[in-house]
């Protein structure tokens, strides 16, 4: 694939992703290599339930070996990392769960796609990061109900 196929894929696969316009970063974000994670299965999906990277900004693969959809954000799978600044979900994310970004005060934004239609009360217990959500998602609602920063995309 030449340089010019492979910026526009780029570019595309961002805009999928839910991460373009506003998201947009200041480099085009990649999905963090799987290695980055512990998974678990759950019913033909996967849980990511861990995260040892160590990158500020972050795109999740929407896929584990290009076959299970990345479902769930487990619990405190992301929680009291200290050196993510963003983070963008893509939309396969179906849930987010207990404490999944937990104590992590250096984010600052967390892309949330309207894909999401279960998010635990305390998901965002001790992180103040501006969730960046779809009008009358699930994530806006919850957001609204749970007196969060948000902004919508």
């Amino acid at each position: 694939m030449n340089r010019a196929r492979l910026g526009i894929f780029l570019f595309a696969m961002v805009l999928l992703c839910g991460c373009g316009g506003k998201e947009l970063r200041r480099k085009t974000l990649l999905p963090a290599p799987t290695i980055d994670f512990t998974f678990t299965p759950v019913d033909g999906e996967i849980a990511v339930t861990g995260y040892r990277g160590t990158e500020q900004e972050l795109l999740l693969p929407d896929m584990v070996n290009l076959v299970l959809p990345i479902a769930i954000i487990g619990e405190q799978a992301f929680y009291d990392n200290d050196t993510l600044t963003y983070v963008c979900l893509p939309e396969s994310v179906k849930s987010i769960g207990s404490e999944a970004f937990g104590s992590c005060d250096s984010i600052e934004e967390i892309v949330i796609p309207k894909t999401v239609i279960s998010i635990d009360e305390n998901a965002f217990a001790g992180c103040n990061a501006v969730l960046v959500v779809e009008e009358n998602s699930y994530a806006h609602t919850y957001a609204k109900e749970n007196d969060m920063n948000y902004r919508l995309k």
